[in-house]
């Protein structure tokens, strides 16, 4: 009995320790944009500078897409913890998730419409693109806390929120839903749902899917596969501590040969993306378990806590952040790229956690409202 309780123990530090590092990786990828995403204003093409253009392409290979998967998986295995849902079960759980999710999907892209709107008044006009199509009716606004295309005169397959990283957000509380459904499912076919919405999200692949689509394909495939380990009380320790050595040669292993892939064959990107993708959660677990086993770091509970704050809020001022430093420094070569950069990264996490500090000192009735505590 004891051993089993210091199981449990290692695996809920686990699934803490990873919350902060894997917030401060959705800040580094969205720091740290694709080629096809860099923003209007900078003036400078990656290729002319091979050395910052590689770092790009680590961080697009080994940690973009990463983190919300594994948010997935825990909040599937968090969901279905020691519970029958029951349809009590079921309306409880929906009238907590409301508060955890809804309340704060609503309040951060209310926030990010606000701020955005902000280029509508004449003195913020010459910080605006020209090029850039907005057009603010209230029904496009309205539209927003779902897809802001319209708002910005997109196609309609780019479908992230207003506040974007929050389409996370909200598909996650589609999938809570269906949990009933899912529930069923796997209490009858046991891991074969899990299967099956694997195939899915891998044939996402090769299928022409709007973003949207893709979005919801990898929120089932993780949130089922995290809610089958905690409905069947799976020692995930031990589970995923099978693929120990596995896991640590694949997921570099992948990484590079997605570098590679890059530059070789574009084509076999996605593919080997989707393949880390799933490895990485297997790395990211088992590092975190052997970390703390071996005694190489602790939980910080400060920063566990803050990771939902980082991650809801951090859209808001990273890129500005870089630009201020772009048009501060002009960098004009590598390693004053990657300064500028890095350093955006880190002033932003900083920021936002001394905001997060101040809000828990003085005002904690707010902060438990914007994200979500109970």
């Amino acid at each position: 009995m004891m051993k089993l309780q210091s199981h449990r123990g290692l695996h809920s530090q686990a699934l803490d320790l990873l919350r902060f590092p894997l917030a401060v990786i959705i800040v580094v990828v969205h720091t740290f944009p694709a080629l096809s995403e860099q923003p209007s204003w900078i003036h400078f093409k990656l290729e002319d500078f091979p050395i910052f253009k590689l770092l790009v392409d680590f961080i697009q290979s080994f940690l973009r897409g990463q983190s919300v998967p594994i948010y997935y998986f825990i909040s599937g295995y968090v969901f279905f913890l020691n519970i029958n849902l029951t349809h009590e079960k079921y309306i409880q759980k929906l009238k907590n998730r409301i508060k955890t999710l809804l309340i704060p999907y609503f309040i951060w892209n209310l926030m990010a419409l606000a701020i955005t709107l902000l280029r509508i008044l004449p003195m913020f006009g010459h910080y605006t693109d020209p090029d850039k199509t907005f057009d603010p009716t209230l029904s496009n606004c309205l539209i927003s806390f779902w897809s802001d295309s319209k708002l910005f005169g997109r196609d309609d397959a780019f479908s992230n929120p207003i506040n974007a990283p929050l389409w996370f957000v909200r598909d996650l509380i589609i999938v809570v839903i269906f949990t009933p459904i899912l529930y069923k499912l796997i209490r009858k076919f046991r891991y074969w749902p899990i299967i099956f919405s694997a195939l899915l999200w891998f044939g996402s692949i090769f299928l022409n899917l709007s973003a949207l689509e893709d979005g919801f394909l990898t929120a089932f495939f993780f949130f089922s596969w995290g809610a089958y380990m905690s409905i069947y009380k799976k020692n995930m320790i031990s589970e995923f501590g099978y693929f120990f050595n596995v896991s640590v040669f694949l997921y570099p292993f992948l990484g590079i040969l997605g570098m590679i892939a890059i530059y070789c064959y574009p084509g076999a990107t996605s593919v080997i993306k989707h393949l880390n993708i799933v490895v990485g959660l297997l790395f990211a677990y088992n590092m975190a378990v052997w970390l703390l086993k071996n005694n190489y770091c602790k939980i910080n509970n400060f920063l566990a806590s803050s990771s939902f704050f980082i991650y809801v809020s951090h859209i808001l001022i990273c890129a500005r952040i870089l630009k201020i430093l772009y048009f501060i420094f002009n960098p004009m070569n590598d390693f004053s790229l990657i300064a500028v950069y890095a350093s955006s990264v880190v002033i932003t996490v900083l920021i936002l956690l001394a905001t997060f500090y101040m809000l828990k000192k003085h005002l904690p009735s707010l902060l438990n409202v914007l994200t979500g505590r109970k």
